[in-house]
């Protein structure tokens, strides 16, 4: 023993070997039978592979082998993949353990390893060094090589451990330096189409260990403006998900962003994480969105338009180059649609006016009396009796329900039955009234809540004015009609409107008196109508006015919610492919 140690101390690059091999064993044996315990079935057929592949290489060391170069490091690189199923064994036993002390410990000790035998390969490699050991270089062993398909195999095994190290290189540039991602939708059209692969910094924004909370130290705080990759938080991001995104990343960074195995959520959609986004809340800060602007407030402040980032300072869709336009799959409006939404943006902020409101509301009032008249008038004319046993079980429901059976959108398609059970039956009027007549109780200054209070007050008495001309046609007035059908197009218009309010509104967040605190951030999509980001959550019902207990009712996405600092992964500048839109990118 002395006299190897003697051997090993006399030459300082054969020294060298023997620490990085020393550290590395001890590493190997701790990773081992410290977890044993955990190891699933290719857990011991891992460490038998990764004892053989480190066994030469100190043969090598000791004097006892003349180690050939190939050799050498095709058994350290079956080192590296024996460390990684070894590491995979464990983290599958571990269970719900997975993410805790234990396997950021191991975590560790995988990428120590690799960076020691990467080390070493390089170390065994130069010219002095093989010398020290009395390695037979690989130019040598090859030409020693009679055959010229062993001459080739030999090549063959040195490419193939090249093309290993590079990716074991890629994985810890991409997981700490910078990566590629590709862009899998439109929704920060016009700076990114689909397809495009965005150049994105990781070094200074914390990377951490895959699974773990270990890792560098943050260099910058994240700022407005910025284009980041953010971990989408609608999807699970429990430890076993965590793994197995790990899985696909690894996948993912080999083939340049060419394989995505966890491609799909639970659903069969293509999964969205992580997420090419633009950084829109900072914390101390609250944000909403109304009729497609968005305002940002401060403590003791008032509700301002966001500055620069808002729709009017990003690229109209339809304005971009044609070659660019050509690009794209969906335009989420047209013409049409866009002049609709205007006039209502218009008529809907009108409404934001107390006094306005006001006007609008003794409107719907003077319609909850004539409803009552023309009702009134129908039971004492006696009309009613030709059609109250048809509509009994209708009024029947109304009168069980309540006022919230008016609420839901679908009572427009049933309008000629409410308006006959209303007629027939004092208590289906009333409930009705009870409807109409119940204010919203919002009085503050936020422009989403004051856009759903007019859009819900709007809504509720176009319903009015609809059921009002059942009942006069009830009465035998002329030019109904003509009415109903007025009436009907403007419902329409308001269906139309909200099926883009979701994409065009969210309320307060996270309050109209609370603000993101340190470390939440928020973000959107610069294509705003085709993006699904921070402003949204699950398919739900919910009321268009919360602060009506009658409110109309409808599906909508809205459902904001801020992401942690750790959640962002990475920062971008700059676009790599297409080569035809090769650049930095340019803020609005």
């Amino acid at each position: 023993m002395a006299s190897l140690l003697e051997y090993i101390r006399e030459d300082r690059r054969r020294s060298s070997a023997a620490l990085m091999l020393a550290i590395l064993t001890v590493n190997s044996l701790l990773l081992f039978f410290l977890n044993i315990p955990y190891l699933g079935i290719s857990g011991f057929p891992a460490f038998a592979l990764l004892g053989i592949s480190l066994f030469f290489p100190w043969m090598v060391v000791l004097g006892k082998y003349r180690g050939v170069t190939i050799l050498i490091n095709t058994l350290l690189t079956l080192a590296i993949i024996a460390y990684y199923l070894l590491h995979g064994s464990i983290a599958v036993g571990l269970g719900e353990q997975l993410g805790g002390f234990r396997f950021t410990l191991i975590s560790i000790q995988l990428y120590l390893a690799m960076i020691l035998l990467l080390a070493i390969k390089w170390h065994t490699s130069r010219p002095k060094t093989l010398e020290s050991l009395g390695m037979i270089a690989e130019d040598e062993y090859v030409k020693s090589l009679k055959h010229p398909i062993a001459r080739f195999g030999a090549r063959a095994f040195s490419w193939l451990d090249a093309l290993l190290d590079a990716g074991v290189m890629v994985i810890f540039i991409n997981i700490f330096i910078f990566q590629l991602y590709m862009v899998p939708t439109e929704s920060m059209v016009p700076t990114f189409l689909v397809n495009d692969r965005p150049f994105v910094i990781k070094i200074t924004e914390g990377p951490k260990l895959p699974v773990t909370n270990f890792g560098l130290p943050r260099l910058r705080q994240p700022k407005r403006g910025d284009i980041v990759v953010v971990r989408n938080p609608r999807y699970d991001q429990s430890p076993a998900a965590e793994a197995k995104k790990l899985l696909s990343d690894v996948v993912y960074m080999l083939t340049f962003t060419g394989v995505l195995i966890d491609k799909y959520d639970d659903s069969g959609q293509i999964k969205s994480d992580p997420l090419v986004k633009r950084l829109i809340g900072v914390p101390g800060e609250s944000l909403e969105m109304a009729n497609q602007v968005v305002y940002r407030k401060v403590p003791g402040g008032q509700w301002q338009p966001l500055e620069n980032f808002n729709a009017q300072d990003l690229p109209d869709l339809y304005e971009l180059p044609e070659d660019v336009q050509e690009r794209i799959q969906d335009f989420p409006m047209d013409a049409q649609t866009r002049r609709l939404l205007t006039r209502l943006d218009q008529r809907l902020e009108g409404l934001w006016v107390d006094e306005e409101y006001q006007a609008q509301l003794r409107e719907t009032y003077l319609l909850a009396d004539r409803i009552r008249t023309l009702a009134e008038r129908i039971q004492n004319l006696r009309i009613h009796h030709g059609f109250a046993e048809q509509v009994a079980p209708v009024a029947r429901t109304i009168v069980q329900a309540g006022p919230g059976y008016f609420s839901d959108l679908n009572v427009f398609s049933q309008d000629l039955d409410i308006a006959m059970a209303m007629a027939s039956d004092s208590g289906a009027l009333d409930t009705f009234l009870q409807f109409l007549e119940q204010p919203s109780t919002y009085a503050g200054d936020s422009r989403f809540y004051r856009t759903s209070r007019a859009l819900n007050l709007l809504i509720k008495t176009d319903l009015a004015r609809l059921l009002s001309a059942n009942l006069a046609a009830l009465t035998g007035e002329n030019e109904v009609s003509s009415l109903r059908r007025e009436v009907i197009a403007s419902l329409n218009e308001y269906l139309r409107y909200l099926s883009y309010f979701y994409l065009r509104n969210f309320p307060p967040f996270p309050g109209e008196q609370e603000v993101l605190a340190q470390g939440q951030y928020f973000y959107m999509g610069d294509n705003r109508l085709n993006s699904i980001d921070a402003r949204h959550g699950t398919y739900h019902d919910a009321p268009v006015d919360e602060f009506d207990p009658y409110s109309m009712t409808y599906t909508t996405l809205i459902g904001p919610r801020s992401v942690p600092t750790e959640n962002l992964v990475g920062w971008s500048g700059f676009r790599v492919f297409p080569f035809d839109r090769f650049g930095v990118i340019k803020a609005p």
